[in-house]
C-alpha cells in the first residue's frame, strides 16, 4: 500500500494590504485552497509515462535483499495536460461552479534524478519498505489555466515554475509500491476574468510526483515490465531464490521475467499473491498521484494593470544564471492583448509579440546578435496605455 504526505498551506488572509507609507490600498481576494487534481509533466493517469530505469531488476531485489540504483532523465518541450481544479472557498461565496473548474497547462521539464533503494531480505510473500536514498535536479517552467463555469466566466491564468534541487528529504510516504517526491513550484497569476477580473498576483502550488516502482501502476493493465535488465549482473545484490524458482516450476538462477510470465499464466498460485508479483504486470514509471495537489494564491487588484513573466531561457538546477546562445528562444506569458518587447541588458530588442491568449506561451527567437554580451534579459509589455515589466533574468552567452 503507497503511502502519501500531503502538504497543506495556510489559507490566504482576507486582507486590504497598505502600499508603502502612505494611506493607498490594494484590494485584495480571499481564494482559500485550490485543490488540483491533474498530472506532473509526463505523467500518466493510469500507470503510464516515461519509467526509470532500474538496474538491478527491482523485482529481483525485492524478493532476495540488496540495493538497486534506479535513474530518470528526460528532456520535455510543450508538454500538455488537464485536470480539475476545486474550491470550497470560493463555492461558499459563490456558488458550487467553483467545486467543478478544469485546468490545461503545458510545460518544459529538464529532470535528472538518481535514487538507491534498499531491500532487506524477506519472506516471498511479505516484504518491509524499502529504503531510499535519492538525490537530482529538476527544471520547470508552464503557462496554465484554470476554469470555472460560473455565470460570469471566471478564469485565472498564468505560469508556474520550479528550479530544484532535491534530496532524499524530499520522499514523502514511501512504501512498498514507491514513493512520493515533494515539491514546491512557484506560481504567477497574469490574468483573471469573472470574479478575477482585475486580478494578479504570485502564490505556491505544493504538488508530488508519484514514484511506483512495485505493481500498482493504476489501471492493472497487462503490458509486462520494462527498464532495467532481469537477470542481476554478478556480485549486484541478489538472484531469485531458490524456492520461488522450483514452486513456479523453473531451474534453479531463474529471472525475474520468467516468473512474471509464469504469474501470468498462473495469477492464483500462492508465490503470485504476495509482493512483489501480486500483479502479473507490474510497472516502474512515473505516474499521477490520486491525491490533490494543493495550490494557495494572493490576488491583488491591479485596476487594468497587466502582467508578464518569463519562463524560459532558465537557470539550471541551483543556479541563478541562464545560459543563451544564437539559437535562444524566450518564452513569456503575458496578459491578454498586451504588446510586449524583450530587450537585453545592452539595450538591444531581443523579440516582440502579442498576447492573445493569457493562458498560452509566446515564443520569440531571438534575433541576431541580439545576446551578445547580454548580462540579464527583461519582457516590457504595455496595455491600456498602462505599462509593466517582467523581473530580469540573468544570462550568459554559451
Amino acid at each position: 500500500m503507497r503511502m502519501r504526505t500531503i502538504l497543506i498551506a495556510g489559507l490566504a488572509a482576507i486582507a486590504t494590504i497598505a502600499l508603502g507609507t502612505g494611506a493607498a490600498t490594494a484590494q485584495t481576494l480571499n481564494t482559500g485552497e485550490f485543490a488540483v487534481t491533474m498530472p506532473m509533466p509526463g505523467e500518466t493517469a493510469n500507470g503510464g509515462g516515461q519509467q526509470p530505469d532500474c538496474s538491478p531488476a527491482i523485482e529481483t531485489v525485492a524478493l532476495s535483499g540488496g540495493t538497486t540504483k534506479c535513474t530518470m532523465n528526460r528532456t520535455l518541450s510543450g508538454n500538455a495536460a488537464t485536470g480539475t481544479v476545486a474550491n470550497a472557498t470560493l463555492a461558499g461565496q459563490y456558488g458550487e461552479a467553483f467545486n467543478q473548474g478544469t485546468m490545461t497547462r503545458t510545460c518544459d521539464l529538464s529532470q535528472n534524478m538518481t535514487m538507491d533503494v534498499t531491500f532487506s531480505a524477506g519472506a516471498m510473500t511479505s516484504m518491509s519498505p524499502p529504503k531510499m536514498k535519492m538525490a537530482g535536479t529538476m527544471v520547470m517552467g508552464c503557462s496554465f489555466k484554470m476554469s470555472f463555469p460560473d455565470a460570469a466566466g471566471s478564469s485565472l491564468s498564468g505560469t508556474m515554475t520550479l528550479n530544484a534541487t532535491m534530496n532524499s528529504s524530499d520522499i514523502g510516504g514511501a512504501g512498498i509500491n514507491g514513493a512520493d517526491i515533494q515539491m514546491t513550484l512557484k506560481v504567477d497569476v497574469t490574468e483573471g476574468t469573472g470574479v478575477f477580473a482585475g486580478y494578479t498576483g504570485s502564490g505556491e502550488l505544493d504538488a508530488a510526483q508519484a514514484f511506483s516502482l512495485l505493481g500498482g501502476g493504476g489501471s492493472g493493465g497487462s503490458a509486462p515490465p520494462s527498464g532495467g535488465g532481469s537477470t542481476p549482473p554478478s556480485g549486484s545484490g541478489g538472484a531469485i531464490p531458490d524456492a520461488a524458482c522450483q514452486q513456479a516450476g523453473l531451474p534453479s538462477g531463474c529471472t525475474s521475467a520468467q516468473i512474471q510470465q509464469f504469474c501470468q499464466a498462473n495469477p492464483s498460485n500462492a508465490l503470485c499473491q504476495g509482493a512483489p508479483f501480486s500483479l502479473a504486470a507490474a510497472r516502474r514509471s512515473i505516474r499521477q498521484s490520486s491525491d490533490a495537489d494543493t495550490m494557495t494564491l494572493k490576488l491583488v487588484k491591479t485596476n487594468g494593470k497587466g502582467a508578464v513573466r518569463i519562463i524560459s531561457p532558465v537557470a539550471g538546477a541551483g543556479k541563478n544564471i541562464a545560459k543563451v546562445n544564437a539559437k535562444t528562444k524566450v518564452k513569456i506569458v503575458a496578459t491578454k492583448g498586451s504588446q510586449c518587447t524583450v530587450k537585453a541588458s545592452t539595450g538591444k530588442v531581443v523579440g516582440k509579440a502579442t498576447s492573445k491568449d493569457s493562458a498560452r506561451t509566446l515564443t520569440i527567437k531571438a534575433k541576431k546578435g541580439s545576446l551578445t554580451r547580454a548580462k540579464w534579459l527583461q519582457a516590457t509589455c504595455t496595455l491600456s496605455g498602462k505599462s509593466f515589466s517582467s523581473t530580469k533574468v540573468k544570462v550568459r552567452a554559451a
